[in-house]
């Protein structure tokens, strides 16, 4: 490793420390974990990777689930809890548990770089992309329904969309300890149809759609717009995705629901190098009205005013 990769770590790590997000003593270990392991040859980003056992502490385990404030979620085999803990914990609970829930933009942009990925949600004087009591809630990539679970207790009816086997049976289970979670064993894109996917149960973050590809297992895909009709739903409120790089046939396969209902949007934005360009502009197709902020690794969307209904 560089002296300036090395050097990056830590100064990414003291900013946690000053965020507070991180405590000066994890800090510590951190320096005692990394010298340790450059010693011994071994792979210094160990540490990057262990669970926080200051979120631990936090959280209560009873009954054979995680409750993560009024959150219940399923209990997770070792590498699955590795994954939330690791990565994903922070971006979707750290402001629902330690900031009152308060996604305002001035707030939040001292913590966007210091984060895995970000909040999906965030208000400003604009516009306004949170969850709120009655939304109708599409959740593109729920993985285990960590997002879908959020939504429910703030009141939010929500349509959470996994494909995967490993991951869905988690996401059944968050559906039964938290109400209103409404399980799709679907990817979505633009088309109805099947497609392969990665399929590796080791690692079940990174599962992607495979174009031309065979190693993996067949799943089916239907629209944001065909669901709506099938379902026949009165209103979308809101569409969260992460879905490592389909955002765009999401997009693709929502521009009806985005004409018509305007559902607040937050998206990932990293994992093709267009995403913040190509994902404006399908949305800005779809209906002009829509202002967008762009920050780190997420786009958020909304009508100012709020949604159109037709």
């Amino acid at each position: 490793m560089s002296a300036f990769t090395k050097w990056d770590i830590l100064t990414h790590r003291l900013d946690r420390v000053w965020a507070g997000l991180d405590t000066p003593w994890e800090f510590l270990l951190l320096l005692f974990d990394h010298a340790s392991l450059r010693l011994r040859g071994k792979n210094p980003h160990r540490h990057l990777e262990k669970v926080t056992k200051r979120f631990l502490s936090s959280i209560t385990k009873e009954d054979g689930c995680y409750r993560i404030g009024e959150v219940h979620l399923p209990a997770l085999d070792p590498e699955t809890e590795r994954q939330f803990f690791g990565y994903v914990f922070e971006d979707i609970f750290y402001f629902y548990l330690y900031c009152g829930d308060n996604y305002d933009e001035g707030k939040m942009d001292r913590y966007y770089s210091l984060l895995a990925e970000g909040f999906f949600c965030l208000e400003n004087e604009r516009i306004d992309v949170r969850v709120h009591p009655g939304d109708v809630v599409v959740d593109a990539g729920s993985w285990i329904g960590d997002f879908a679970a959020y939504a429910s207790v703030k009141g939010a009816t929500v349509y959470a969309f996994e494909p995967i086997e490993a991951p869905y049976r988690y996401l059944l289970e968050t559906a039964r300890l938290n109400a209103n979670i409404l399980p799709v064993k679907k990817g979505l894109g633009d088309s109805e149809t099947r497609a392969v996917m990665s399929d590796d149960d080791s690692y079940t973050l990174g599962n992607a759609i495979l174009v031309n590809g065979k190693n993996g297992s067949a799943v089916e895909l239907t629209t944001v717009d065909a669901f709506v009709r099938d379902q026949r739903l009165a209103r979308v409120d809101f569409i969260k995705a992460d879905i490592e790089g389909y955002e765009r046939h999401m997009l693709k396969g929502a521009q009806e629901t985005l004409a018509r209902f305007a559902p607040k949007l937050a998206l990932c934005t990293y994992h093709l190098p267009d995403d913040p360009e190509v994902l404006e502009t399908l949305i800005k197709e779809a209906n002009p009205a829509y202002e967008v902020v762009q920050k780190r690794k997420k786009l958020y969307a909304a009508v100012p005013g709020g949604n159109l209904c037709a």
